[in-house]
């Protein structure tokens, strides 16, 4: 299943700041995601555009994001592995009335990457359904929408991804549905990694 805020934008400029400490030869654009899909009171065309460069002083990618509309273009942050995964990278993003968790999944894990799966503290007794996010992976990224409940994702208890593989050995009961997984207990407390950024008309 395609992701449906994955868009197609081409080459658009990389805004000076989103170069500093990296070789602007180097870049090369990853993808976009479309916010005004889902996201409230922003621009229209309003997009946040995933690239790798290689850094200045250590010669090794970083995967940045910068966000872009028909008026304005501005860098964001880099892509972490906060999870203490190497081969999940992740940024949190405020919007104001909504988040967002933008981020990259490297192919050196086994098989077809399908899905990337967040849970966070579930209260005793509540829809577990309610606590978790999912979303597909297109082009080792992904974005994970947070419109509802946005404060209870302060914090994060598991992340998992799932292949074409591990979805069928799962379907199969040939064990876990994930290829990739990591739990937290007590759970990671993210609520100072958002990044704030102010994109209202």
């Amino acid at each position: 299943m395609s992701c449906a805020w994955f868009a197609n934008l081409g080459q658009p400029r990389v805004p000076g700041d989103a170069l500093a400490g990296v070789d602007s030869s180097s870049v090369k654009i990853l993808g976009h995601f479309r916010l005004s899909d889902w996201a409230s009171n922003i621009p229209a065309n309003s997009y946040l555009t995933v690239f790798e460069a290689t850094s200045s002083t250590t010669n090794s990618k970083e995967i940045r994001v910068f966000y872009n509309d028909d008026t304005r273009s501005f860098y964001v942050g880099a892509l972490s592995d906060y999870f203490g995964m190497a081969e999940v990278r992740v940024l949190f993003i405020d919007l104001g009335t909504e988040r967002c968790i933008i981020g990259w999944v490297s192919s050196s894990i086994p098989g077809t990457l399908s899905d990337i799966h967040f849970e966070r503290f579930r209260e005793p007794g509540s829809y577990w359904a309610d606590a978790q996010k999912e979303s597909t992976i297109e082009k080792n990224l992904f974005i994970v929408p947070i419109t509802t409940d946005v404060q209870l994702w302060n914090s994060v208890t598991m992340v998992a991804v799932q292949t074409r593989e591990s979805l069928k050995r799962g379907f199969d009961g040939n064990g876990s549905y994930y290829q990739v997984e990591k739990t937290f207990e007590p759970p990671l407390d993210v609520s100072s990694h958002y990044i704030n950024i102010s994109v209202q008309p």
